[in-house]
């Protein structure tokens, strides 16, 4: 990235740069070469000074990544056999650990939220419950309030 001094010598200096030019729409990248002037504006972080740092950033920085989240149906969670099941997952770069629990002694379904050390759900295993706990999941792996 092009620091907003150095843009500066190198706009009097009509210098080239290289741009990353990102298409929302089509969900590409691509470098573009532009030669500075007086009056270039442009967002400068995604401005590279060398071909070798655009490439470079090109190929190594902001990498997207989709997760996600898949529960198991209420009939699914009712024939484990195991006394918990987790789920962890990594949420905007923080380790976010969730448990969406079945005690089978006690027949309650709990949600473990292990971020703020608290019981988010609580309740008599049934259906219904099961589905309101499956959101707070939801919520939760989607960052949004509970």
């Amino acid at each position: 990235m092009i620091t907003k001094e150095r843009l500066e010598e190198l706009i009097q200096q009509s210098a080239t740069i290289y741009y990353i030019f990102e298409d929302v729409v089509f969900n590409t990248k691509e470098i573009i070469p532009i030669t500075l002037n007086d009056g270039a504006s442009f967002d400068i972080t995604n401005a590279f000074e060398t071909k070798e740092e655009v490439e470079f950033a090109l190929r190594f920085k902001r990498i997207p990544r989709t997760e996600y989240l898949d529960l198991p149906t209420w009939e699914e969670f009712c024939e484990l056999d195991k006394l918990i099941v987790n789920y962890e997952f990594q949420f905007c770069g923080n380790d976010k650990v969730i448990y969406l629990l079945y005690f089978i002694g006690h027949k309650e379904i709990s949600v473990w939220n292990n971020m703020e050390c608290k019981v988010e759900f609580n309740k008599k295993a049934t259906k219904e419950n099961y589905i309101e706990a499956c959101e707070i999941c939801r919520k939760l792996f989607l960052g949004e309030e509970v």
